[in-house]
């Protein structure tokens, strides 16, 4: 199965191709067959909020681009686009940034930004427990 790790572009990979050992590049040059499909990604933050929120994939068969899209499909969605969007606006801030700036500068509710704040606590707290269980992490 086609692996997909967020942030990472998936040319010049090699995968397994349906757990069968079937190893192959994707990204060669000469290559011609591309699957592309748009994804709704929430990591994807613009300075545009219309165009936030998708991604373009590129699988290298109709099956490849159903597993990328799968995989997206699984991910979270709002909580995270929103942690992204204050994230870009807090950008612009130094020191502290007021609700009231957030919500003017996001055009995210109060109760959206609380549920984005959540969502990134939760998110920093798994990446801590990842990192203390990873070879040389914290203990």
């Amino acid at each position: 199965m086609h692996r997909l790790r967020p942030g990472q572009p998936d040319a010049g990979r090699e995968h397994d191709v349906g757990g069968r050992g079937e190893g192959h590049q994707h990204g060669r040059p000469g290559e011609r067959a591309r699957w592309f499909a748009v994804v709704p990604d929430s990591s994807s933050i613009t300075v545009d909020p219309a165009f936030e929120g998708e991604r373009l994939v590129v699988g290298c068969s109709p099956e490849h681009r159903a597993e990328l899209v799968e995989q997206y499909e699984r991910r979270p969605f709002v909580a995270e686009l929103w942690a992204g969007r204050m994230a870009w606006a807090m950008f612009w801030y130094s020191g502290e940034v007021s609700e009231d700036e957030l919500v003017a500068e996001t055009g995210l509710s109060p109760e959206q930004i609380e549920q984005a704040v959540a969502w990134h606590n939760v998110e920093v707290e798994r990446r801590r427990k990842l990192r203390d269980r990873a070879p040389g992490g914290e203990q």
